[in-house]
């Protein structure tokens, strides 16, 4: 395809944070743009229903638009809304709720207010779990993100939206990577460093490597373990292709086996393979805002992909709860932490979801049915199973507004939308947190 510059005003931000122009009746997507501004682009993408442009250049810049703070802003991907005001943002994520909404459940099914979206306190160093490639590059071993459609590598170990504390111990890993002759990952031989996860917890840093068959020497993670904030190492050898490090066996090889983190006047236990929020602080805000949007007439709770109870066991202990997710790990651990808390009103088990959610509604009604929607998938299998519970309250919570939306479209013959409330968990990032209530018809 012979690729053509065009000028392009752009009219709003996509679901991605791009700028949103169109050309020729179709829909022209265009990453850096924002709204209000007249760009000139570079069609790259030319396809039936859409286009894909390239920034070339601001023609009319918009006022919104600020200095990032981040030196590869442009090429990383990651943040792609800090070129943006941060009131600016939230204006933008306030309204992408609403067509959100109106699409999925229709304008006339809308009846209760769509507050602003909550602010964010913090603007930078928010994340406080990164999982990152290690890679070779300009004869080194480093943290890095190859983006997708630039084949630009986004350089990790300064990102300003990782802790200080995790952007320390990452420059210092790499360091160390050079000064031990440590490898990347090479497919041919199975061998090397693949991946990196560091969670950030009030009491250090645990850091949790994939590796080839050679795993990591003992005198390299003797270095590693004496670097400041660092009290756990974890080795899980992995060469398959599919990338799926779950499901493989974690060696301690220093340090704690559990780390105690403490969330919502609660202490839990977490192990590794547990899924804990990249946000910490944003999550206690989320807890808080599910705990105020809970029904008074509500005394039993189903929480469907419960995890380790982060969220249920924050709640009052007037409530009868069971937890129920298809995670066996998070479960196992979910019931270490009733056990320690001495939580005689909360319960938690694990098993295929399309077995188990239905007949636990038949086996006893609910009041309200939580559900953490963790990913973008549609399953109207368990909207189905959701309608015939009859549960007098529905509460969605995630970050995938498009697929709660979905959900409480396909429910709105039966439910209505009670109560709505937006947080910003992610700034400089397209996403938010959703937290929705829908109550019996």
């Amino acid at each position: 395809m012979v690729r053509k510059t065009v000028t392009a005003e752009i009219k709003k931000l996509g679901i991605n944070g791009e700028g949103i122009a169109y050309l020729d009746k179709k829909i022209t997507f265009v990453q850096g743009a924002l709204p209000r501004e007249v760009v000139e682009i570079e069609i790259v993408r030319d396809e039936p229903t859409y286009k894909i442009g390239e920034l070339v250049k601001v023609v009319s810049r918009s006022k919104d638009r600020v200095r990032p703070k981040c030196y590869q802003q442009g090429k990383c991907l990651g943040c792609p809304l800090m070129i943006m005001d941060y009131q600016a943002q939230l204006t933008s994520k306030h309204q992408l709720v609403k067509d959100t909404l109106n699409k999925y459940i229709g304008k006339e099914n809308v009846r209760v207010p769509i507050e602003p979206v909550k602010a964010s306190s913090q603007r930078l160093a928010v994340r406080n779990i990164v999982r990152l490639p290690i890679i070779k590059f300009d004869d080194r071993v480093v943290f890095g993100i190859y983006q997708r459609e630039s084949k630009y590598l986004s350089l990790m170990s300064r990102c300003p939206m990782q802790s200080k504390r995790i952007n320390s111990c990452l420059t210092e890993l790499e360091l160390l990577f050079s000064e031990l002759h440590l490898h990347a990952y090479d497919e041919l031989k199975r061998k090397g460093l693949r991946f990196l996860t560091v969670r950030e917890f009030d009491a250090g840093l645990q850091l949790i490597f994939v590796t080839g068959e050679d795993r990591i020497p003992d005198r390299a993670l003797e270095a590693m373990s004496r670097i400041e904030g660092v009290i756990s190492i974890y080795v899980c050898v992995n060469t398959s292709k599919k990338q799926d490090f779950e499901a493989g066996k974690y060696e301690k090889k220093f340090g704690k086996a559990t780390i105690e983190q403490y969330f919502m006047q609660k202490t839990f236990t977490i192990s590794p393979k547990d899924d804990f929020p990249v946000y910490r602080q944003h999550a206690v805000r989320v807890a808080k805002e599910i705990a105020d949007m809970i029904p008074e007439d509500t005394l039993s709770i189903l929480e469907v992909n419960s995890g380790i109870g982060l969220y249920s066991l924050g709640l009052d202990e007037r409530y009868v709860i069971k937890g129920i997710d298809e995670r066996k790990g998070d479960i196992v651990d979910a019931m270490n932490n009733v056990r320690l808390m001495g939580r005689m009103n909360v319960n938690y088990e694990s098993g295929k979801m399309d077995i188990l959610f239905p007949t636990l509604c038949k086996a006893r009604h609910f009041d309200l049915v939580m559900v953490h929607v963790r990913e973008a998938k549609y399953d109207p299998h368990f909207i189905s199973n959701l309608r015939l519970s009859t549960t007098r309250h529905i509460l969605l919570f995630g970050d995938h507004l498009s697929t709660m939306a979905k959900m409480a479209g396909e429910l709105k013959e039966n439910y209505r939308l009670a109560k709505i409330v937006n947080l910003d968990g992610a700034p400089n990032g397209s996403t938010l947190t959703t937290i929705m209530r829908l109550d019996l018809a």
